[in-house]
């Protein structure tokens, strides 16, 4: 079916998709943060099996982050930190907070 046809048939329908996908384009922009944050939460609990029990001593030697950090400029730890939960239980608040706040906020 040719353009004219189509506004012949079903008027107003290009105006329609085209504000739905505005709209779809919108809502994924703002939600996109909040999606790469729980993302990347996921994948650190995944990787470091967070997600199901405890964090190891070891994984928290390796990633977590303290003051004595700073005295040794370990500034790669600050963001390591922010991905990484005790584990088991915390995780999963941890993913229902940001979910909630950052998706709310945004």
């Amino acid at each position: 079916m040719s353009q004219r046809g189509r506004e012949l048939f079903f008027p107003g329908l290009e105006i329609a998709m085209n504000a739905g996908i505005r709209q779809a384009r919108r809502i994924v922009r703002r939600l996109l943060f909040t999606l790469i944050s729980l993302a990347a939460l996921g994948l650190v609990a995944v990787a470091t099996n967070s997600h199901l029990g405890e964090l190891s001593t070891d994984w928290c030697n390796r990633l977590a982050f303290g003051p004595h950090d700073l005295l040794f400029l370990r500034w790669g730890r600050l963001v390591t930190s922010a991905l990484v939960t005790s584990g088991g239980w915390a995780f999963w608040q941890a993913l229902g907070v940001i979910a909630l706040t950052v998706g709310a906020t945004r």
